[in-house]
């Protein structure tokens, strides 16, 4: 369990070794170095993406998603809809070596929009991770050092 304030704790590093067990690094485009699924894993993760996460220096978990033009609304912005798509993934991917083996459902999701995100350049998003049977992510996406959005997910253990 990660406390509120981003500490992982010695429970994720458990965590992370099933997590990386499953997951492969990714060799090209702008995520290279970060971490995903296998292709077909997640056939809807495959269509929205590319999303990736990586582990960082004091232990916490960050997610990465690069947009391109199909992500964007008709403004030139990337649309909320790819935005809110990225929250889920976040929510599973942040909280997955907290987790860890167990698999979860996404029960309600928050998003507060603060700035419009580009194509192109890297969203990448932390979260503190809380929860036992029931977890809560709470998190911020940032591109470029700008706010993009503030998250809160409750996500329920499937068992």
């Amino acid at each position: 369990m990660t406390s509120p304030a981003g500490d992982p704790g010695p429970e994720a590093d458990a965590g992370w070794a099933i997590v990386a067990a499953r997951t492969r690094e990714l060799t090209e485009g702008p995520l290279a170095g970060w971490r995903s699924f296998p292709e077909g894993w997640d056939p809807f993760r495959d269509l929205a993406g590319p999303f990736g996460f990586r582990r960082l220096s004091d232990g916490q978990i960050e997610a990465g998603f690069w947009p391109g033009p199909p992500h964007c609304d008709g403004s030139g912005q990337v649309s909320s809809r790819a935005l809110a798509a990225f929250v889920d993934f976040c929510a599973i991917d942040l909280s997955r070596p907290a987790r860890a083996p167990h698999h979860a459902v996404t029960l309600s999701a928050q998003i507060a929009h603060f700035a419009p995100a580009q194509a192109g350049a890297l969203i990448s998003a932390t979260a503190a991770v809380s929860g036992t049977r029931y977890w809560l992510v709470s998190g911020a996406m940032v591109q470029r050092g700008d706010l993009v959005a503030r998250f809160q997910v409750m996500l329920a253990l499937v068992r």
